[in-house]
């Protein structure tokens, strides 16, 4: 594994589910919600603007809006559940929800290899 590999294995797998479960930390207020919000559409916006100058920049925007994302829907869920079980499920759900870019550049990537036959 070349050394982007590991960097991008560990940011899906230790970094996100971290950011993740301390964004899951603040109050569920409109507050908090309107900056989450915010913060996804100005990563997207930076990434956009930078996708041709910098790729790699740009992917980590992206996943770090999604994860934002993954975030601010958890949040809003969390705050609107009763259960505290069902709290507790939705928490681990979304924290889990933050690994999904992996799987889906290392299927991009094993298809990639498979075109190359």
């Amino acid at each position: 594994m070349n050394q982007s590999v590991v960097v991008a294995f560990a940011l899906c797998f230790a970094v996100g589910p971290v950011l993740c479960a301390l964004a899951l930390r603040l109050p569920a207020r409109a507050k908090t919600i309107g900056l989450l919000a915010g913060a996804v559409i100005a990563l997207v916006v930076w990434g956009v603007e930078i996708k041709e100058s910098q790729p790699m920049s740009m992917l980590f925007a992206f996943w770090l809006a999604w994860v934002v994302g993954i975030a601010l829907v958890t949040l809003a869920l969390r705050h609107h559940a009763r259960d505290r079980q069902l709290k507790r499920l939705l928490m681990v759900l979304g924290i889990l929800a933050t690994t999904m870019p992996w799987f889906g550049m290392a299927t991009a990537t094993s298809l990639m290899g498979a075109l190359r036959i």
